[in-house]
């Protein structure tokens, strides 16, 4: 006999410890400053893209001698790229909890990710 979270209750908690992994995989490789950087030249790249102007870009693609604009879309590519690619990740292994018929099967799940369960 299991004593502890039902089923249903192990599989949300398994999602939670996941979305905890991706958020933490997200920011791990890059400093606090240089992410705030990068929030902002993806914000600046997106207003450039939208028809508009961005010092920032601007001169960054002058530096770089190419136009702004495909500039600051490749710019919005990689910045979408990265988090879409992570983002499906995500999905994946929650559709695989969903389809765990244990408690067991969650907490193997998890350790084939590199995940601990922990209630």
């Amino acid at each position: 006999m299991i004593h502890g979270p039902s089923l249903t209750d192990a599989r949300e908690r398994a999602k939670a410890i996941v979305a905890a992994h991706y958020e933490g995989l997200a920011h791990q490789d890059v400093p606090a400053g240089r992410r705030a950087i990068y929030v902002r030249k993806a914000e600046q790249a997106r207003v450039v893209v939208e028809g508009g102007s961005s010092p920032l870009i601007e001169q960054e693609a002058r530096l770089r001698r190419i136009d702004s604009a495909p500039f600051a879309r490749s710019i919005l590519d990689r910045a979408n790229g990265a988090g879409d690619a992570m983002e499906l990740q995500r999905i994946a292994l929650n559709v695989e909890i969903e389809a765990c018929e244990s408690h067991a099967a969650i907490v193997r799940l998890l350790a084939s990710h590199g995940m601990a369960f922990a209630s």
